[in-house]
């Protein structure tokens, strides 16, 4: 469940810091983020249904991606090499999506950071409790903060924050 068509592609692309590119595979972990970028695929649908206050995106792709194992190596490829990432592994990932401008920074205090249009990956640790944002997308800024501040409108919750 999500809120938005937004934010369901932002989570299922996040799986993109879990995939392992030398040994292509493992879609009962990142088969969210291989069927959105598997070569083969030519057309895609998409919907959204709302149940109560719980809002769904579905999206079927034709031909289905993430099948069979040994397809993998041909339909998903790593990043482009003009665009940067950070691995601040396990704690923060960030990656630069605009070759021409984006920047990823030095791991600070294990946290990755990225500059200009970038996406944030921050899995929620064990020995956080309550609310913890795991991913998110910006266009001047993408870092993980454990800090929170319900002073401002709309609250400030800890893990990733773009703007």
């Amino acid at each position: 469940m999500v809120g938005t068509a937004a934010d369901a592609v932002m989570s299922w692309y996040a799986k993109y810091f879990l995939y392992n590119f030398a040994t292509p595979g493992q879609p009962d972990i990142t088969g969210e983020f291989t069927h959105m970028i598997w070569r083969s695929t030519t057309k895609i649908g998409c919907g959204r249904a709302t149940v109560g206050i719980d809002t769904y995106i579905i999206v079927r792709y034709s031909p289905k991606g993430s099948a069979p194992l040994s397809a993998f190596s041909s339909n998903v490829g790593p990043v482009l090499a003009e665009t940067c990432e950070k691995r601040c592994s396990p704690t923060s990932y960030c990656q630069g999506l605009d070759p021409s401008t984006s920047t990823c920074g030095e791991c600070n205090g294990g946290y990755a950071t990225c500059t200009a249009r970038c996406t944030q990956y921050c899995p929620k640790q064990p020995s956080t409790n309550g609310f913890w944002k795991e991913f998110c997308q910006g266009s001047t800024n993408c870092r993980c903060d454990s800090s929170i501040n319900l002073g401002v409108s709309p609250p400030e919750y800890p893990g990733a924050k773009c703007t």
